[in-house]
């Protein structure tokens, strides 16, 4: 079966390459945790950065390298294959939560958002993930997160442009 991996890269200075180290302590903090994910495409190194300033988390479908300072992504890796769109549960009403996996006041709060104007634009699109609630769930860490202009970006272009991929996804995912 042939899988397909997206990458979602916001920094400039990424670069193809190995594993980072991973920090003392936390297995999800581990890029070894979720090999599976990335093995294939290796993970993108970064030219200047030390532990404290970027996060490895992984988790169950995705992974991701946080930001400590603007406490938001610079990359996320998923994966997705056919058993994530075999079938599809209806979202359900959950709220985004503070990402546990990184130090102590870098995660993003989800009070961040209230009253900006942004939204909380999923990186990993939950979408995605709507074959099990589990995963749905986890797309919902704000570490899953940048802010977006809601009103006419997030909620219209973007969602008009992301509903015809999520079926072009699900066909090419089909079909292999």
């Amino acid at each position: 079966m042939r899988r397909i991996l997206t990458a979602i890269a916001f920094a400039a200075l990424i670069a193809p390459a190995a594993a980072q180290p991973a920090p003392a302590g936390n297995p999800a903090n581990d890029p070894e945790t979720c090999r599976e994910l990335w093995k294939d495409v290796g993970l993108p190194r970064y030219a200047q950065a030390t532990e404290d300033t970027r996060t490895i988390v992984c988790h169950t479908r995705y992974v991701l390298s946080h930001n400590n300072t603007t406490k938001t992504p610079d990359w996320v890796f998923e994966q997705l294959d056919k058993s994530q769109f075999a079938k599809k549960i209806s979202r359900p009403d959950i709220k985004f939560s503070s990402e546990k996996n990184v130090p102590p006041g870098k995660a993003a709060r989800d009070e961040d958002y209230t009253n900006s104007k942004f939204d909380r634009g999923h990186q990993a699109p939950s979408a995605d993930f709507a074959s099990k609630v589990e995963w749905m769930n986890e797309s919902f860490i704000l570490s899953n997160a940048v802010p977006q202009q809601g009103i006419g970006f997030n909620r219209h272009i973007w969602k008009d442009f992301e509903d015809p991929c999520g079926s072009s996804r699900k066909s090419a995912i089909g079909s292999t």
